[in-house]
C-alpha cells in the first residue's frame, strides 16, 4: 500500500460519520442507507469469483459530496486452484470482541467506532461517488478494496501467500438490484494479475434517512 493510499485511508477513517446523524445527509442530495444481503462477482479472466454477504451501504464520510462507502465481508475463490482468500474475514472476526466491548455512550468507545469502522473498511470494502441519482437509483462509479490471504487446499493447505486486491468500474443502482463491472488488480507475494469483473448486489433492505434542513 503506497503513501497516497495510506494517506486517504486514515482521512476517510478520522471523518467516518456512520452514527454521526448531523453530518450524514443534507439537503442537495439523499444517501440511504442500506443492508445488502447478497453479492456475486467474477473475474474470468482471473479465475476467481467473490461473495459478499450482509454489505453495509451509505455510510457519508464527508458532508456536501457525493461519496458514500460500503462495508462488507467477502470471500474469494480461485477457480484454478479452488484457493480461497480469508484475510478480511479474519480481521471481521478479530474486530468482533471489540465491536461489542465498546459502548455508544462512552467518548472513547465513540473513537473507537470510527477506528474499528475504518479498520472493517480497509480489510474489505468499498468507496462510490455518484454521478446521476443517489446510491438507491443512479450511477457511480467505485472502487473495491480487499486484504487477501489465500489458503490453497490443493497445495497441502499452503497459507503462506498474502495479498491485495483493488479494482475500480461503474455501477447502476436499479432499486433492487445493483449491477457493476471494471478492472482489477491483484497483488500478492506470490503473483501479480490484471483482468476484468462484473458484479451483481442483490436482495437490499432499506432504512429511512430523510433530508436535514442547514
Amino acid at each position: 500500500m503506497n503513501v497516497n493510499k495510506i494517506f486517504a485511508s486514515v482521512l476517510l477513517i478520522l471523518s467516518f460519520s456512520w452514527c454521526n446523524e448531523e453530518n450524514s445527509i443534507t439537503t442537495e442530495q439523499e444517501i440511504h442507507p442500506a443492508i445488502i444481503l447478497l453479492g456475486l462477482g467474477v473475474a474470468p479472466s482471473n479465475q476467481r469469483m467473490e461473495f459478499d454477504i450482509l454489505n453495509i451501504s451509505g455510510g457519508q464520510p464527508f458532508k456536501d459530496f457525493n461519496l458514500y462507502l460500503e462495508v462488507y465481508p467477502r470471500f474469494d475463490i480461485r477457480l484454478d486452484s479452488k484457493a480461497v482468500s480469508l484475510g478480511n474475514i479474519a480481521i471481521w472476526l478479530a474486530m468482533a470482541i471489540p465491536i461489542n466491548a465498546i459502548q455508544s455512550s462512552d467518548t472513547s468507545g465513540f473513537l473507537a467506532k470510527y477506528f474499528i469502522t475504518g479498520s472493517l473498511w480497509l480489510a474489505s470494502g468499498s468507496t462510490h461517488f455518484v454521478l446521476l441519482g443517489d446510491n438507491l437509483t443512479g450511477l457511480s462509479i467505485f472502487e473495491n478494496h480487499l486484504f487477501e490471504w489465500w489458503v490453497d487446499k490443493g497445495n497441502d493447505w499452503n497459507i503462506s501467500e498474502l495479498g491485495y486486491m483493488e479494482s475500480f468500474g461503474l455501477q447502476a443502482n436499479l432499486f433492487l438490484s445493483f449491477v457493476g463491472g471494471g478492472i482489477l488488480f491483484e497483488i500478492t507475494n506470490q503473483r501479480k494479475n490484471f483482468g476484468f469483473f462484473f458484479q451483481i448486489k442483490m436482495f437490499p433492505i432499506f432504512g429511512e434517512r430523510p433530508p436535514k434542513e442547514k
